[in-house]
C-alpha cells in the first residue's frame, strides 16, 4: 500500500497542550508531538476539547490548530466532568470516543496510530478504526485501568470484589489490547499487565518505551530575585537551606504521614533542613492539619513557573511517597523522572520498578518507616560526597534512559518496525 499523507496520529486526551498557558509542562505525548513536528514528521495530535487539569472546555466543537508546518493539534469535543472518579467522567470518555470516530471517518488515515491507554472507550474506538481502515495501532499502556479506578475508591477489604464489578470494562479493555498491532508501555511490567489482561502472548512488537521529561532548563537570571523572595516569604531560604521537595497532586495515591513525622523529628537536630511539599488536591487540607506545628515543613500550595524551577534547581532530594498500589509498583512515573532530570535522588517507600531502578542505578533510597526516612535525610544532609554520588547517578539515569530526543528516536524506530511488519 502506498504511503499515506500523515505519517503518524498521536491520540491522547488528558495531557496539557502547548497553548494551555504561559509555562505549560508537556508530558509524554506533548513531548513526542513537539519533537516530531520539529523533525518535520507529518503528525496530528488528537486530543480532547475538555481540559482535564482545569475542568474547563477548550472548545465545544471539533477544532484544529496548526502548530508547525507538519504538526497539527485536533481537539475533539466531549461532555466534560467535575470529579476524576465519577459516572460523568465515564460518560465523557464515551462521548469523545464517538466524536473521534465520526471525525476520523471523514479524513484520510495515517500510516500508523499511536494511542495512549486509558481511556478504555477511546482505545477501543481507535483500535476498531485501525481494523476498519487497515491502519496499525500502537497502544501505549500508561495506567492499569480499570483496576486502578476500583483501587482508588474502595478499601482493602472490598478489593477482592474488583473483578466482578469491573467485568464489562475489563472485557472492553481486553478486546482493544488483543486487537492492537503493538502493545507498548511505560515499563515492561505495564506491558506484561496488559498482555495478561488480554490473554495475548508477547510478540516482537510488544515492548516498553520509557517515560520522558523535558530536559532541565535553568531559571532566567531576571526571574531569580523574585523567586528567591517568594520562597523567603514562606520561610524557605533557597540559598542556605537543605531542601527535600515534593511537587504534585496531593491525593490518596500518596502517604505523607511518614514525611511529616520525619520532618518533625529532624527540626531540632537539623534546623536548616526544610521539607517543601508543593501541590493541591483532595488531601491538602488534611495534610495542613497533620503538619501543624512542624516548623521545618512548608506547604505553599500549587507552585509553577520560575518558583517551581528554582525550587527544583536548589533542592537536594525529591520525595515520591507513593502508596504501595500495583499501579505504582509496576511503574516508573513522571515524578521520579522529573527529579532525575534535575539531578535529585529519589526517596520512596515502595518496592517494584522504582526500587529496582534506584537500587541498580544508585539514584535513590527506599524507606520503610518515618524513622528510616529521617535517617536517610539526616545522613545525606551530613554527607556531601555521598549526596553528590547519588545526584550524579540520578542525572546519568535521565541521560541514559529518559532524554526526550532519545525516547522519540525509540518511538520512531518502533513505528518503522510496525510498518515493516505490516
Amino acid at each position: 500500500m502506498a504511503a499515506r499523507t500523515t505519517a503518524l496520529w498521536l491520540i491522547t486526551p488528558g495531557e496539557p497542550l502547548p497553548f494551555d498557558g504561559d509555562d505549560v509542562r508537556l508530558l509524554r505525548t506533548g513531548i513526542f508531538f513537539e519533537d516530531l513536528a520539529q523533525r518535520g514528521v507529518a503528525v496530528d495530535w488528537w486530543t480532547a476539547g475538555f481540559d482535564h487539569a482545569n475542568r474547563t472546555h477548550r472548545t465545544r466543537t471539533l477544532k484544529s490548530v496548526q502548530r508547525a508546518p507538519t504538526g497539527r493539534i485536533i481537539m475533539v469535543p466531549s461532555s466534560g466532568y467535575g470529579r476524576s472518579v465519577s459516572p460523568r467522567r465515564l460518560l465523557d470518555h464515551r462521548v469523545i470516543a464517538r466524536n473521534f470516530t465520526a471525525a476520523a471517518n471523514k479524513v484520510e488515515p495515517p500510516d500508523v496510530i499511536y494511542c495512549s491507554y486509558p481511556t478504555i472507550a477511546l482505545s477501543r474506538a481507535v483500535v476498531a478504526y485501525g481494523l476498519k481502515t487497515d491502519t496499525p495501532v500502537m497502544l501505549d499502556m500508561r495506567d492499569l485501568w480499570p483496576d486502578v479506578i476500583w483501587d482508588s475508591v474502595v478499601g482493602e477489604r472490598l478489593r477482592r470484589l474488583r473483578s466482578p464489578a469491573l467485568l464489562p470494562m475489563r472485557r472492553s479493555a481486553s478486546w482493544a489490547i488483543r486487537n492492537a498491532t503493538a502493545i507498548i508501555g511505560l515499563t515492561e511490567e505495564y506491558v506484561d499487565w496488559a498482555l495478561d489482561l488480554a490473554g495475548r502472548r508477547r510478540g516482537p512488537l510488544d515492548r516498553a518505551i520509557p517515560v520522558t521529561y523535558p530536559s532541565h532548563e535553568p531559571v532566567a537570571e531576571a526571574d531569580r530575585p523574585a523567586a528567591l523572595a517568594f520562597w523567603k516569604g514562606l520561610g524557605v531560604d533557597l540559598q542556605a537551606d537543605w531542601i527535600a521537595c515534593f511537587l504534585g497532586t496531593m491525593g490518596r495515591q500518596f502517604d505523607f504521614g511518614p514525611v511529616v513525622q520525619a520532618a518533625r523529628s529532624l527540626a531540632a537536630s537539623h534546623p536548616h533542613l526544610r521539607v517543601v511539599l508543593c501541590g493541591e488536591g483532595d488531601g491538602f487540607e488534611a495534610l495542613k492539619t497533620e503538619s501543624a506545628n512542624t516548623p521545618n515543613l512548608c506547604l505553599p500550595g500549587w507552585v509553577d513557573g520560575p518558583n517551581r524551577k528554582l525550587l527544583l534547581e536548589r533542592a537536594r532530594v525529591g520525595l515520591a511517597p507513593y502508596e504501595p498500589s500495583e499501579n505504582f509498583r509496576r511503574n516508573l512515573a513522571n515524578k521520579p523522572v522529573e527529579y532525575f532530570a534535575h539531578e535529585l535522588p529519589v526517596l520512596y517507600p515502595i518496592d517494584g520498578v522504582l526500587d529496582r531502578v534506584c537500587t541498580e542505578g544508585g539514584c535513590g533510597l527506599r524507606y520503610r518507616s518515618a524513622q528510616e526516612l529521617a535517617a536517610h535525610l539526616a545522613a545525606l544532609a551530613d554527607d556531601a560526597p555521598r549526596l553528590g554520588e547519588l545526584s550524579a547517578n540520578a542525572r546519568a539515569r535521565f541521560e541514559g534512559h529518559h532524554r526526550p530526543d532519545a525516547v522519540t528516536d525509540l518511538l520512531l524506530a518502533h513505528r518503522q518496525e510496525v510498518l515493516d511488519a505490516r
